[in-house]
């Protein structure tokens, strides 16, 4: 396993560490390669050039990201990361400057605050939400998906007129917790309870194994789906495709009794080895042009200045964004149990009561 690793990361060094002809090496920012629109050729920051380096293998992405934070590969001084991700590099990480993080949304930089050091940098908003057919619903004079009770019960009424499927672009893990903590008004602390077991039958009752967002485009246009957990950086182009077909959608919160919750999931910056760098440079991954170019290209911009972005406004603005309840390792106990359930068909009770025995174990 050793020998394996030490080669992939021979690898990795070898296939990313490209540079580009006349830029001046200031910082070197590997970025996966299905988010590299978002910053290459863009105007970021006068101070210094980015050297934009695609990170591969993505599907070994996060044995990658340790492997390069781990190492302090030469070939990286810093990474953007999916926020879930963030918390497995801290120890390795440089921290940012604290007051970098005043213009953020206040909800999201606590997730990232340790002993008084910012250790990553949140760039976009990103968090689960819900579209779906509102002719369908209003059709067949059934209510919105306001909860997930009515949304159950109407996608079972529907299933006997048309193919009502519901799918989900979401890692399990994340769109549990999301719903979870919409259900009981409250993020969870616990993996066993009974709203738990409730929505995990409805994980298995609709196979809400994560598709890609490209299957997630094709089911709403092939009519295969009326409902669809995406994340809200996705919304646009499913939108887009969608009406090109002459098929409207509707972006919603996720179905809750109170308020809807959600877990952050947006996209952070993170560094090491960068002692005796400009690091003012890095700020304007914060600042404008940056942040309100992300607007043209789908995303919600992390600050909290009132952009325009349209369909997506309701909402951001009905969602209180939450950070996980649980640590990077209760998370994996948790996606393997949602696993066993969806993949092996074991009984949900059954599964949670087991993994919430394995959460406890581990934390004693």
């Amino acid at each position: 396993m050793k020998k394996l690793l030490l080669l992939l990361s021979v690898m990795v060094l070898l296939s990313c560490s490209q540079s580009r002809a006349g830029k001046k090496d200031e910082f070197r920012i590997g970025i996966p390669s299905g988010h590299m629109f978002l910053f290459r050729g863009r105007e970021i920051s006068p101070l210094a050039d980015f050297n934009m380096i695609v990170l591969k293998p993505e599907e070994r992405a996060r044995n990658l990201e340790v492997l390069i934070f781990s190492t302090r590969s030469s070939a990286f001084d810093c990474v953007i990361v999916p926020a879930p991700t963030a918390p497995i590099l801290e120890k390795w990480a440089d921290p940012f400057p604290m007051d970098w993080g005043r213009e953020v949304r206040p909800e999201i930089m606590g997730e990232f605050v340790r002993d008084e050091k910012l250790y990553a940098l949140p760039v976009t908003l990103d968090f689960p939400v819900l579209v779906y057919r509102e002719d369908v619903f209003r059709g067949n004079g059934l209510p919105l998906p306001e909860s997930l009770g009515a949304m159950r019960d109407s996608l079972r009424k529907l299933s006997g007129k048309r193919n009502a499927g519901l799918i989900s672009t979401i890692p399990e893990e994340t769109l549990f917790i999301s719903l979870l903590a919409s259900e009981e008004a409250a993020p969870p602390v616990r993996f066993y309870s009974k709203g738990a077991i409730n929505l995990l039958d409805l994980f298995y009752e609709f196979d809400l194994r994560p598709v890609s967002a490209l299957d997630a485009r094709l089911g709403i246009g092939r009519n295969e789906a009326v409902c669809a957990f995406v994340q809200l950086s996705e919304v646009g182009r499913i939108m887009k495709e969608s009406r090109d077909k002459g098929i409207f959608l509707r972006v919603a919160p996720l179905p809750a009794t109170e308020k809807s919750m959600a877990v952050y999931n947006g996209l952070c910056l993170m560094g090491y080895g960068l002692g005796g760098k400009n690091l003012k440079a890095l700020r304007s991954f914060l600042e404008e042009p940056f942040q309100s170019g992300l607007v043209s290209a789908g995303y919600v911009p992390v600050l909290r200045n009132d952009y325009q972005i349209g369909a997506l406004k309701t909402a951001v603005d009905s969602t209180t964004i939450i950070a996980s309840p649980f640590g990077w390792e209760e998370c994996e106990i948790l996606r393997d149990s949602i696993k066993e359930v969806l993949v092996n068909g074991l009984a949900p009770e059954g599964s949670l009561r087991r993994a919430e025995a394995r959460r406890k174990n581990m934390k004693e």
